[in-house]
């Protein structure tokens, strides 16, 4: 099965997001993904590349985090 994470830096968006969508939510900068290397299947990024300032950060912890072949 499916185990969605949702990681969100700001605190209160963090609850917010608990609440509405009953997932797990891990507070954190996307820069610093605390997750083990090659540990998640899949990634999505909703409205999120367009509000970062270091693109190229995130998107290297994106990889950093995926399993090989994992679509991001």
């Amino acid at each position: 099965g499916v185990r969605p994470v949702l990681l969100e830096r700001m605190p209160a968006a963090c609850r917010a997001a608990a609440r509405l969508f009953g997932l797990p939510v891990i507070t954190a900068d996307g820069a610093r993904i605390p997750l083990r290397t090659g540990s998640a299947d899949a990634a999505w990024c909703l409205g999120v590349l367009d509000t970062v300032r270091d693109k190229a950060a995130l998107l290297g912890e994106i990889r950093r985090v995926l399993a090989p072949g994992a679509p991001l």
